[in-house]
């Protein structure tokens, strides 16, 4: 009977430990896009693992809307007060962001695009970091919920790192949504060595010439090391301001992350070291059960015998900064293939062909595995990272880029081209095989992360100490040094010592012939 009793109470104990809920803060900087979505995803099933989520984010002109996740969440929008209309990028009426996307089609892929930023560029982050650290009703509220972990975005969220210090949340992991590089990224659990991961905006590939790794280095260290180290210190002078207690600085606070996950994969990613708790999770938001498409829309779909084309420009992707002409572009490159296309788009467009349907929204998973998909037309190279993600999708053989200002046949002989050479569709075959032997599913490396971090309280003996090293000291630059200074006093020892030999020897040849 006492057996029984132990058996049972270490069954009662395991079955506690599996559904321990923790308590879990998801914070967006003020401008986070599909970032937005993603998290929400991760939240979604975070919450069917019995934990409790709260999202920080801030209102944006997007308007998404999410699903309801019960009880367990926590939505908290915030918004910016422009009532007086002197931020850039803010809307005067309810304080929400407003995406620059004429901005982003002119100087979005040109390193100059970061001096010609939008006026007051600098008072919106000091507006967020303000709008805050400075809200003492939140604060408190935060401060209450004793959260176990934070996952925080940190494209240009300092502020959010400060948050999770001050609320002294024991573990953070960073949320990074573009190509690993540059920027904050520098500071994480990761190598990147301008001699073969190439620096963002360069749009080069991991096999780099001599002038490829000089551009890449003078990249990394000039433009965006520069950058890095004046943006940051000059918004940790004003968050100091803000909350006399915060003494670490922004990059400090990044090199003390407990974990990161990337919104990228193995597969198209180009291979680099990086710590255990750091993560390539691209495809976390992929069901596992593929929902079903509109009866309309499939009917559609099954009817199109030489194949369907789907373009997406982006989830986020707004058309207003987009000329009318390169609107009409892409639609008449695609009006005399034999496919169908279905354009995600949100406006009426004249003249359409009548091989293309508009849809505001797509159910983008359920248009990609239907079996009459034969190519996606996507993102237009027009921002960001989008010009180093298309170099990614060239080098792996899986498609190919045309310009913003690509003209109309342009456009439809780089697709057929792409339809036509059955060097694609064997590459994309290739990847697909090695993508879907993951061991686990993407989202399942976030869950066990998330969970191992917080039974770890952090995971301390992951962290790599190289973090704490300045850049002399990193690179045993200090180091090479002495042993230069030691070669250099050796091979003059050795050359005075010749010497001296030499002349006691032409001392002794001289004695000898008087």
């Amino acid at each position: 009977m006492r057996i029984k009793y132990h058996i049972a109470s270490l069954v009662l104990i395991i079955f506690t430990q599996e559904i321990s809920s923790y308590n879990i803060l998801i914070s967006h900087p003020f401008y986070a896009g599909s970032h937005v979505l993603t998290l929400h995803k991760v939240a979604e099933s975070l919450i069917e693992r019995g934990h409790r989520v709260t999202t920080l984010r801030f209102a944006d002109s997007h308007g998404f809307d999410f699903k309801e996740l019960g009880a367990n969440h926590t939505d908290i929008q915030l918004t910016i007060n422009n009532t007086d209309g002197q931020l850039a990028l803010i809307s005067r009426e309810d304080g929400r962001f407003v995406t620059p996307n004429g901005f982003f089609w002119d100087y979005g892929l040109d390193w100059k695009g970061l001096f010609l930023s939008p006026d007051n560029a600098i008072s919106l982050s000091k507006a967020y970091c303000r709008t805050l650290l400075t809200n003492t009703s939140l604060l408190s509220r935060l401060t209450e919920e004793n959260f176990d972990l934070a996952i925080i975005d940190i494209l240009n969220n300092q502020a959010g790192l400060v948050l999770t210090h001050h609320l002294k949340i024991p573990s953070k992991v960073a949320f990074w949504a573009f190509s690993f590089v540059s920027g904050e990224c520098e500071f994480c659990q990761v190598s990147l060595p301008s001699s073969y991961i190439p620096v963002f905006l360069t749009e080069y590939t991991h096999e780099m010439n001599l002038f490829q790794r000089i551009v890449n280095f003078a990249y990394k260290h000039f433009l965006w090391g520069s950058f890095s180290f004046l943006f940051y210190n000059l918004m940790d002078q004003y968050i100091q301001e803000l909350l006399p207690e915060s003494r670490l600085h922004s990059l400090d606070m990044i090199a003390q992350l407990n974990g990161v996950i990337i919104n990228s994969d193995d597969v198209l990613d180009y291979p680099r070291l990086r710590g255990s708790t750091v993560l390539n999770v691209g495809g976390l938001q992929i069901s596992k059960v593929i929902p079903p498409l509109s009866h309309e829309l499939a009917n559609w779909m099954n009817e199109a015998k030489d194949g369907v084309i789907l373009i997406s420009l982006g989830f986020v992707f707004g058309f207003e900064g987009v000329p009318e002409d390169r609107i009409q572009t892409i639609i008449q490159s695609f009006a005399h293939l034999k496919q169908r296309v279905i354009f995600k788009f949100d406006a009426e467009i004249k003249n359409l062909p009548s091989n293309v349907m508009i849809l505001p929204f797509v159910p983008q998973q359920s248009i990609l595995s239907h079996p009459n998909m034969v190519l996606v037309f996507y993102t237009l190279w027009y921002a960001w990272n989008q010009g180093d993600v298309c170099s990614k999708v060239e080098y792996r053989g899986i498609g190919k880029r045309v310009s913003k200002t690509s003209s109309s046949s342009e456009i439809q002989n780089t697709v057929k081209e792409v339809l036509n050479d059955p060097k694609y569709r064997a590459n994309i075959d290739r990847f697909s095989k090695i993508f879907r032997l993951r061991r686990t599913h993407p989202m399942d490396d976030v869950m066990w992360l998330t969970e191992y971090l917080i039974q770890t309280n952090g995971s301390a003996h992951h962290l790599p100490q190289g973090q704490k090293l300045n850049f002399i000291v990193y690179h045993s630059l200090d180091v090479l040094c002495i042993f230069i200074l030691c070669i250099t006093i050796f091979i003059k020892f050795l050359i005075n010592t010749i010497s001296s030999k030499n002349g006691i020897r032409n001392q002794t040849n001289s004695k000898l012939k008087k």
